[in-house]
């Protein structure tokens, strides 16, 4: 077992190529590109009626009709964040390319057609594949090469994270977790050049995780912790605090000009003044239910927490805001007024909090003995079976949304699950896919698309050297972005 705990990138060369084949096997078995009724059609309507309609009214969008209440400035609401619209704009532009070349509109159908749809999901799954590889290039700076990469597969397959990557790719978790996990891999390069440019550019990072997920926000205690603890006079930790800030209300602009031209303040609960109950948390719920809790849907949990534990005795400098922000991230989700996340599948409000889970298992496996190292991998491996389990119960609609689901319950339906049901196919309500999928064909093209879009990504993940002059000129191009997106937004608005 050296080559699991060694720092040499010969005895892991392994570990990368099957990682990328399991992202294209996976890809071309149950990636369903689609729009999710309510959180998914909300976060694309801001994309579709921006691009297509030049503005911000949501009337004509698939939203649904008992969501569609106006506002104070007379519009009607998105509750959702705007971040993966931005995120997704790329992908957009360009099946809308396609689709002014070919004018076919059963593909297109005014940005709902399969081309739209279907890029759109590709998106969020590379994005969440390089999260992954972001999460498992700090983690190996943590810890060893192997169990870094055996901590990212574990996360990976035995958390919803999966399924928000491939089966329901409309939501915005996966991209959040992308941004997260490059926010904390960007951790080590702060501290060992912390110069004003590299601190504006982590506080837009901060900024784009907090436009995909608001809640991401709590992630800035990293920062927070390096000011606080650094040996530098006052004078250059307020300067850089400043430009953190700085950068942090740049990236997260969009998101006010949205409130203002949809609810005429910068700053607003979309959900309502009733959605946050400060002082009723659900901790006990929100980590134990059967109703989503993340230990109840997410056993691996544990596991990780422990290995979080280790690490105080190793790195306290690194476990402890890591535990302060995931401490956090269980206080915010058992505030909101339905903290199960709705109909959704699993513990999704905690998807961009799990680079804190990689890094506590990594640490785990390198501090294991041989033994059982090899019996946390079999457990790995049971967490992993259970969440395809649960997948197969939810997304068949034998669990409805909303419902609790159990070990013991889901278990002892496994005899009564068919083939379709194993696959993923989904037939619940309230969800609609787009194209064709389960198909022989359909699962080639998506695993050849997969597995050469899953390359190119671990290159610019693994091969890309930042200079400072690199980093200058990427962090002067994302403002002059984020600057024209106001504008086109109020100019439309």
């Amino acid at each position: 077992m050296k080559w699991f705990t060694s720092r040499d990138s010969k005895r892991t060369e392994l570990f990368a190529p099957f990682a990328l084949f399991l992202f294209a096997l996976l890809g071309a078995l149950i990636f369903r590109p689609g729009i999710v009724d309510w959180d998914g059609a909300a976060h694309y309507a801001y994309l579709r009626s921006a691009v297509l309609d030049r503005d911000l009214d949501f009337a004509n969008d698939l939203v649904p009709v008992e969501a569609q209440q106006r506002t104070v400035t007379g519009r009607v609401a998105d509750s959702a964040p705007v971040g993966a619209a931005l995120v997704w704009t790329p992908w957009f532009l360009a099946a809308d390319g396609v689709c002014r070349l070919i004018g076919v509109f059963a593909l297109c159908w005014e940005g709902y057609g399969w081309l739209y749809v279907t890029a759109v999901s590709l998106g969020t799954a590379l994005y969440g594949w390089a999260g992954l590889l972001m999460a498992q290039r700090y983690a190996a700076h943590v810890t060893s090469l192997g169990s870094a990469w055996a901590a990212t597969l574990a996360v990976w397959l035995a958390s919803p994270l999966l399924a928000y990557m491939v089966v329901v790719p409309s939501m915005p978790h996966a991209i959040a977790f992308a941004a997260t996990s490059a926010f904390v891999a960007c951790w080590p390069a702060v501290r060992q050049r912390p110069r004003l440019a590299v601190w504006l550019g982590w506080g837009m990072l901060g900024g784009l995780a907090a436009l995909l997920r608001w809640q991401s926000a709590v992630w800035l205690v990293l920062p927070a912790f390096e000011l606080l603890t650094a040996r530098d006079p006052l004078w250059p930790r307020v300067r850089r605090a400043v430009a953190l800030a700085c950068g942090f209300v740049l990236a997260f602009s969009p998101q006010m000009t949205a409130w203002v031209i949809l609810f005429g303040t910068p700053l607003a609960v979309p959900q309502g003044d009733g959605f946050l109950l400060w002082a009723r948390p659900e901790v006990a719920a929100v980590l134990f239910s059967p109703l989503h809790g993340l230990v109840s849907w997410m056993p691996l949990a544990l596991v990780c927490l422990l290995g979080l534990a280790r690490l105080f005795v190793v790195r306290k400098d690194i476990a402890l805001p890591l535990a302060v922000v995931l401490a956090l991230y269980v206080y915010v989700n058992s505030i909101v007024l339905d903290w199960w996340a709705g109909g959704a599948f699993g513990p999704r409000r905690f998807i961009d909090a799990f680079p804190i889970m990689i890094v506590g298992l990594s640490a785990l496996f390198d501090w294991l003995r041989a033994r059982l190292r090899l019996a946390l991998v079999a457990l790995c491996v049971l967490c992993a079976a259970g969440q395809w389990l649960f997948m197969a119960e939810f997304y068949s609609a034998r669990v409805l949304p909303g419902e609790p689901l159990t070990w013991a319950s889901a278990l002892a339906r496994v005899p009564e699950l068919s083939a379709a049901q194993w696959l993923i196919l989904p037939s619940i309500v309230g969800q609609w896919h787009m194209g064709p999928f389960g198909t022989p064909a359909s699962s080639m093209t998506y695993l050849v698309v997969f597995a050469a879009g899953g390359y190119v990504v671990w290159l610019a993940v693994t091969r890309l050297r930042l200079s400072m002059r690199m980093m200058r000129w990427i962090v002067a191009l994302a403002a002059c972005a984020v600057l024209g997106v106001d504008l086109f937004l109020l100019t439309i608005s």
